[in-house]
């Protein structure tokens, strides 16, 4: 039996206190996909004439969760997107300050896209498979 797969999250989409946003992120898409690759339920060929095992339901399920952190990424881009680092004062280090803060906010949001396309490719690749898998299911059927 597998323990839970998803418990929905009712708190804010970027964590206000306590770890940093990336990190919140990381461990909730490391978890996630740690339960994906579980839910996948893909077991090693054994003995001759033995094959892989798939799970449609569960690889559903898989894609799903998927999408539900795909969802929370695209959250954490909005929030990303209206990042303002004004002035606190107008002396050089101030501004070099603010200046800086625009900098790593603007790499923050490129490095999300770049992690939300990949996870938007892994739920296309595995609804692909998916796809497959029940076309093939669906003609070795009606050949029966």
């Amino acid at each position: 039996m597998l323990p839970a797969m998803v418990e929905k999250d009712t708190g804010p989409a970027v964590p206000t206190d306590g770890p940093s946003w990336s990190a919140h992120i990381e461990r909730f898409n490391r978890d996630r996909l740690d339960e994906a690759r579980v839910a996948l339920a893909v077991s090693a060929p054994t003995g001759i004439g033995a094959g892989y095992v798939v799970d449609p339901g569960r690889m559903q399920t898989a894609i799903n969760q998927l999408g539900e952190v795909i969802d929370r990424v695209e959250r954490t881009l909005v929030h990303a997107g209206g990042l303002a680092f004004p002035e606190p004062g107008l002396d050089p280090v101030s501004r070099n300050s603010a200046a800086n803060s625009e900098v790593l906010a603007r790499r923050a949001e490129e490095f999300i896209r770049a992690f939300l396309a990949q996870l938007q490719q892994a739920r296309a690749t595995l609804q692909a498979e998916l796809d497959a898998y029940r076309r093939t299911e669906d003609d070795n059927t009606v050949r029966l």
